[in-house]
């Protein structure tokens, strides 16, 4: 081999040596689509400590994070390894599951001793095993729907109406029901209401009487709860039940 080429051939080494790495990307964004800044922040949080390979920030004000190349030898990370963070950002940018819709049917039931023509309509047959219930055990001669409300609710909800059939000196009465806090059971069929609260307005002489009922319910699909009675009369002879139901959607 002649000097000539032998320079050549090791001029040509030499370029290959000192050729500059092939560019990688060293940024990359990606907005947040589908979960809030609090979810996004938990998300960037988690996945920036799977690899050391990138930096991970989150700018709050544009919801987006910030994939940045962490190689300190050539300020390149493999492009693999930023496209891998990428995707595991969108597959947590998710939507999350709406809660369940629950719903509620409270029965709101006359009970009374010997009263005559007491208001209300026949007891419907959704609840009739309850009544039947009820009858065995209160002396009760009379039962009659005065209300029947169904109510919506994903966490919390209050309802106000008027009583039918119940008045004093013209004056209506009138309840809320109020569903406090409430969640459904891993089961997916109870639902657990935290200070529920059943309130009925009674006037008298020129002002309103408030009773009622507070309690904590656990209730489950097909059950007919009866939660106690409020008396509206002087006396124990006139009593509003209040029998509830629930559905889970």
């Amino acid at each position: 081999m002649n000097k000539f080429a032998l320079v050549l051939l090791l001029g040509g080494l030499a370029a290959a040596q000192t050729k500059p790495p092939e560019p990688g990307r060293r940024s990359i964004t990606y907005e947040f689509k589908n979960v809030d800044i609090d979810r996004a922040a938990a998300i960037v949080n988690f996945i920036g400590k799977l690899d050391h390979w990138v930096a991970l920030q989150l700018d709050a004000a544009f919801k987006t994070a910030i994939i940045q190349s962490m190689d300190w030898r050539s300020g390149n990370t493999p492009p693999e390894v930023m496209e891998k963070t990428l995707e595991l950002l969108k597959r947590y940018d998710v939507a999350p599951t709406p809660p369940p819709r629950v719903e509620f049917v409270a029965y709101l039931v006359w009970a009374s001793v010997h009263y005559g023509s007491p208001p209300g309509q026949p007891i419907p047959a959704a609840i009739e095993e309850a009544v039947a219930e009820m009858k065995k055990t209160f002396a009760y001669t009379d039962y009659k729907l005065l209300d029947t409300v169904s109510t919506d609710v994903r966490h919390h909800a209050e309802v106000e109406n008027i009583l039918p059939g119940a008045s004093s000196a013209g004056t209506a009465y009138s309840y809320t029901i109020n569903y406090g806090n409430s969640a459904v059971s891993n089961d997916g069929k109870t639902v657990n209401v935290n200070s529920f609260r059943f309130s009925l307005r009674i006037p008298s002489g020129g002002t309103y009487l408030s009773t009622g009922i507070t309690t904590d319910v656990a209730i489950h699909e097909g059950q007919k709860l009866v939660l106690g009675k409020v008396r509206i009369g002087l006396d124990d002879s006139v009593n509003i039940f209040l029998v509830l139901t629930v559905k889970v959607h």
